[in-house]
């Protein structure tokens, strides 16, 4: 989906003024008014470098799981050197869109601690891993690491 902003209208107004609600309303409608065509150039970006984004999710409401004492991961884990809570989070992603179609992809990384004291944990063999939706029990993303040179 892509949103084009009216000719007087900066990107950076129209993101701003764009809320959660009125985006959603933008794609439950989309197509409505009738089939459209649409020219998209081809381009790609990528964010290379990891990015901290603890402080964007205390101040999007979990500030919480970032302290040593508030945070509540005991479904996940229990220890008795502490209790677990999330120390920070980093992020990285990227998108191709050309003439075969577009790709995307996300990275994150949580690093979780016990009470104040790292836990160390090395994936320096290949490894499996995955995305599970906690609600249901099941997998939504599974993948491996074959190569972690």
């Amino acid at each position: 989906m892509a949103l084009l902003p009216n000719e007087n209208v900066s990107l950076e107004d129209y993101i701003a003024s764009l809320t959660g609600a009125h985006f959603l309303e933008i794609v439950a409608t989309a197509g409505i008014k009738g089939t459209v065509a649409a020219g998209l150039p081809k381009f790609s970006y990528a964010y290379e470098e990891l990015t901290e984004v603890k402080e964007w999710l205390k101040d999007m409401g979990m500030p919480l799981a970032f302290d040593w004492t508030t945070a509540d991961f005991t479904d996940m884990a229990l220890d008795k050197r502490g209790n677990v809570y999330i120390n920070n989070v980093l992020h990285k992603t990227f998108i191709t869109v050309d003439e075969r179609g577009t790709k995307a992809g996300a990275a994150s990384a949580v690093e979780m601690q016990f009470g104040g004291v790292p836990k160390a944990v090395m994936l320096d063999r290949p490894f499996v891993y995955a995305i599970i939706d906690n609600e249901a029990g099941l997998p939504v993303f599974i993948g491996t690491v074959t190569d972690v040179g």
